[in-house]
């Protein structure tokens, strides 16, 4: 059985992995009791936490002993839980004390006031586990249980504490980390998409920290917040500790909080598994730290060779500016089995180098970078203060078969064209292709070439098979043709996968004809940004050391270079998080999402013009921007972290927030891109795949002219947005192409509201044309109600289900006991606009602890009370608590009616700002309100909403919830 343990004992002691044979600390040594592992006194510690797992197959029992020196009150906690786990509480004696055991994989929580003396936590389990037990001390409450001992004779807490951990940590973090990679490294980055951690935000001291990268890349593991962390912490994944004073400072990382600490396997030997990862803060300052030494490593390496032709592959480092003693990047690399060509710096500040290679024969070649031991010797990598390379960097690249092996095994396409024309970017290596034709183009020949003796075979019916190749009916929208080949030894085997995608002449129809296919085969990875000047389409791209604007002609998709714009400049990192771009056709803005800036470049020659530099309102919630737009007078600047649309004069930079657009309490949660006509303004949604529209001139939301069929065309995380008036390209994040789609020009796309909606001829509370989901309670007497939906002009109503009598006006509805949804589609006069109308009739029941749904609040929405956090009645009135931001108060009801009663709204907002509403309750003369960051319940007189501090009530508990 093995058992690795992480103990966090309150303010005085983390502790390392049990087992003597890896070094563990004395305290750890088994003493007593050889199943047992010793925690010491723990009766002045707030909380102890242990990390472990049991790894038998047929399970096992773990024991910890810990000690009270006086009486306290002890809540045992496990949680966190893979399997099922129970746990048992017992005195010296052996004596059980309290237990838990519920099934699955449920938290076990038990609470005891126990006598001093000494005490043991026995964890069983029938199978493998992974576990975190929390001891947590509080004062004693009632009297103790146990038997009383004499403590401190087995251990002395005193001598616990590890001088290399900070003192006074408190849990602020705990997440699970999914392990994703990529060619650079394992764990978690939100720039490269790959992994995933859950959750990404924690708070310390009322501030709020993002997670922006946790993974472990070239030797190195990295921790990227996008604010800095300032106070000393540990950093927990699966047991193994990083201290922050011991960590390093990563100089190529441009974020706020950057830490960096040598590693080796700590999430690489963990592709594909989860890790719990936790973070526990104190009191002292973080001291000031050194920077860490640079990192290499390899990517876009080929998986094979054909002995003879020329490959290419790239070398990385993790910050700009190395240099190799006494020689160039050339004479540092060693390749085996072949020969070093053209080495090309391709990032500006020396990050990136893309190396050619010839194969000596049709042996494996080894292309490597090795770690110095000093920066004198010649060819050594450093940085110029003398940070040597910290690892050896290797790529291997396989070899051919030889002339006399078994039949070929290559399965590979040696050419993949359509209608005779090469597909763009074609590679054997690369096997998915789209691409767009024009909404006239109704067949399309696909023809692939394999290698001598390898057979090709496509997907779907040959539409002429008299003709060389594979013809494909398209209809409208995406067409996807798989092509296998079976290599000559019959067995090996390939796919390669072709999407035409046909375009279409409708209103906010997919002009796949114009989609910009040719992103990938540029090297153009993400397409963060879109203007043009109608002739040059510029796409910015903040893809890992590639952050650069590509140009494009407009009218061919065909790359235009001598128009790039650099916006990674040698030895400056402040412009590196390229998102959106705007031009005046002089100046060329660039959104930075980690600076609140906007970088100016001259268009012209792509040099920085730092005099035209916009700084966005950071404290005013535009600490993020994203997407831009300007009609040359303002600058319209999006953030999705404050769900709203800033606007600023765009001749002096400051605020005009009467030109603000607020997309919170709209769907468009997400705001990204930016384009307007001049009277429609289009917001980009990359949680929603939609484009919403507002009208320009008062922010209004304008649901007609919204592009709501991305989706459909496989169009997911939508980004930056350009037009021009009769296409809008549209790209997608961290994606290699932009989608185009037609503009609805002046043409109304026609009316699918519903001007009124009834539920047995009374109007559905709240009911809005843009409001699409409405629910409501009847009694459970109620068997039937009839639905009717009115629209606007020559506009079709359609009901959901089958109408109960279709004699009556209207739709007749049958209830069943509970939710019984309605969904009404409005077919505008046009015959292609829609809109979707849900109505959920919820019937109640009878039967105890049965839904008494005619009693439910339905009438919240309405009000604009977005949360529900607490409760509270006198039989009269309901006040319901809200914490949505900006919005924390107390909201009021009548009981009877569920109807709104404003006059008795009590006003929740400290003077401080965000208040963290939780639960209420009243004795009918003051009204006290839980706050969970402040350890508090607040008291305000019920009858007027004054605050009455004198009866304000500081708690023991750090987060209340429930009064």
């Amino acid at each position: 059985m093995r058992a690795i343990v992480a103990v966090l004992v309150g303010a005085s002691a983390v502790l390392g992995p049990l087992a003597s044979a890896m070094g563990a600390s004395p305290e750890l040594q088994i003493r007593d009791d050889p199943e047992a592992v010793e925690l010491g006194d723990i009766a002045d510690e707030a909380k102890t936490v242990v990390n472990s797992s049991i790894d038998d197959a047929a399970g096992g029992v773990v024991r910890y002993e810990f000690e009270l020196s006086s009486p306290r009150s002890v809540e045992v906690v496990l949680r966190l839980l893979t399997a099922n786990l129970d746990v048992f509480l017992e005195d010296a004696q052996g004596e059980v004390l309290g237990s838990g055991t519920e099934l699955g994989r449920s938290d076990e929580r038990l609470t005891l006031t126990l006598a001093a003396g000494s005490y043991v936590v026995r964890l069983e389990s029938a199978g493998p586990v992974r576990y975190r037990l929390k001891l947590k001390v509080t004062e004693p409450v009632g009297e103790p249980v146990g038997t009383r001992t004499d403590p401190g004779t087995k251990t002395d807490p005193g001598t616990e504490s590890d001088p290399g951990v900070p003192a006074d940590l408190v849990e602020a973090w705990t997440s699970v980390l999914d392990v994703g990679a990529s060619d650079d490294g394992a764990g978690y980055s939100r720039w490269a998409q790959f992994g995933s951690l859950t959750p990404v935000q924690f708070e310390v001291d009322g501030s709020s920290y993002d997670v922006i990268l946790l993974a472990e890349i070239a030797g190195g593991l990295y921790l990227g917040l996008r604010r800095s962390l300032d106070t000393e912490f540990t950093l927990e994944i699966d047991g193994q500790q990083f201290v922050g004073s011991d960590s390093l400072v990563p100089a190529g990382l441009a974020l706020r909080g950057t830490y960096w600490w040598p590693t080796n396997g700590v999430l690489s030997a963990s592709l594909g598994s989860a890790a719990d990862v936790s973070l526990s803060v104190g009191s002292d300052t973080l001291p000031e730290r050194g920077a860490a030494p640079p990192g290499a490593w390899f990517s876009d390496v080929p998986d094979t060779h054909d002995g003879s032709t020329s490959f290419t592959l790239e070398l990385n480092f993790d910050e700009a500016d190395v240099e190799v003693t006494a020689g160039s990047m050339a004479d540092a690399l060693t390749v085996t089995g072949g020969s070093l060509g053209v080495v090309t710096e391709v990032s500006p500040a020396g990050k990136t180098w893309e190396l050619t290679v010839t194969p000596d024969a049709a042996g494996d070649v080894t292309v490597s970078l090795n770690a110095p031991t000093d920066c004198v010797t010649a060819h050594a990598v450093c940085t110029a203060d003398g940070r040597i390379l910290r690892n050896t960097a290797q790529a291997v690249v396989q070899g051919t078969v030889d002339d006399d092996d078994p039949p070929a095994s290559s399965a590979d396409l040696s050419s993949l064209t359509v209608d005779g024309v090469s597909v763009a970017g074609f590679s054997a290596g690369v096997t998915e292709y789209q691409f767009g034709v024009d909404a006239s183009v109704a067949q399309v020949t696909v023809s692939g070439v394999a290698d001598e003796g390898a057979a090709v075979a496509y997907s779907g019916t040959d539409a002429d098979r008299l003709t060389d190749g594979h013809q494909l009916g398209l209809s409208e929208g995406r067409n996807v043709v798989t092509v296998t080949v079976t290599a000559a030894d019959g067995n090996t085997t390939k796919e390669y996968t072709v999407s035409i995608n046909r375009g279409s002449e409708a209103p906010f129809g997919w002009s796949a004809g114009d989609d910009f296919d040719t992103l990938a085969a540029a090297g153009n990875k993400s397409a963060d940004g879109l203007w043009s000047d109608g002739t040059t389409m510029w796409v910015s791209d903040d893809s890992y050391g590639n952050e650069k604007i590509f140009a494009y002609t407009l009218a061919t998709k065909q790359r235009d270079p001598s128009k790039d714009i650099r916006v990674r400049q040698p030895g400056a990192f402040g412009d590196a998080h390229v998102r959106d771009i705007w031009s005046d056709g002089t100046t060329m803005w660039v959104a930075n999402h980690f600076e609140a800036k906007l970088f100016a470049y001259t268009l012209a020659g792509g040099q920085r013009d730092p005099a035209r530099d916009l700084n966005t309102d950071g404290a005013g919630g535009n600490e993020a921007p994203l997407g831009l737009w300007s009609d040359g007078t303002t600058m319209w600047v999006s953030d999705t972290h404050s769900k709203k649309i800033f606007a600023y004069t765009l001749a002096d930079g400051q605020r005009d927030p009467g030109k603000d657009i607020d997309t919170d309490g709209t769907a468009n949660t997400g705001p990204v891109g930016l384009w307007s006509d001049g009277t429609t303004m289009w917001v980009a949604d990359s949680f929603d795949a939609k484009l919403y529209a507002f009208t320009l001139a008062d922010g209004q939301r304008d649901p007609d002219r919204d592009f709501d069929t991305l989706s459909g065309h496989g169009h997911t995380l939508p980004w930056a947005i350009w037009s021009d008036g009769a296409t809008m390209w549209v790209s997608g994040f961290l994606n290699d192409k932009i989608f185009a789609y037609n503009m609805p020009g002046n043409v109304d796309p026609g009316n699918a509201d519903l001007s009124a909606l009834t539920v047995d001829g009374v109007s559905v509370a709240g009911f809005s044309a843009s409001i699409r989901w409405y629910q409501f309670g009847v009694d459970a007497s109620v068997a039937r109600v009839t639905v009717s939906g009115v629209a606007d002009g020559a506009a079709a109503v359609a009901y959901s289900g089958t109408d109960a009598d279709s004699v009556t006006d209207g739709h007749q509805v049958d209830l069943s006991e509970g939710r019984n949804n309605v969904r009404m589609t409005v077919t505008a006069a046009d015959g292609r606009t829609r809109k979707g109308y849900t109505v959920s009739i919820n019937r109640g029941s009878e039967a105890p602890y049965g839904w008494s749904a005619e009693d439910d609040f339905d009438t919240l929405a309405a009000a604009d009370n977005r949360s529900v956090t607490g409760l509270w009645s006198d039989g009269t009135t309901m006040w319901v608590a809200d914490d949505a931001d900006g919005s924390e108060r107390a909201y009021a009801y009548t009981l009877a009616t569920k109807q709104r009663d404003p006059g008795k709204d009590i006003d929740l907002r400290k003077p401080s700002g965000d208040t963290h509403v939780r639960s209420i309750w009243s004795d009918g003369t003051t009204m006290w309100m839980g706050e969970s960051h402040d350890a508090k319940l607040y008291a305000f007189t019920l009858a007027d909403g004054q605050r009455d501090p004198g009866k304000d009530i500081d708690i023991g508990n750090q987060c209340p919830y429930g009064l």
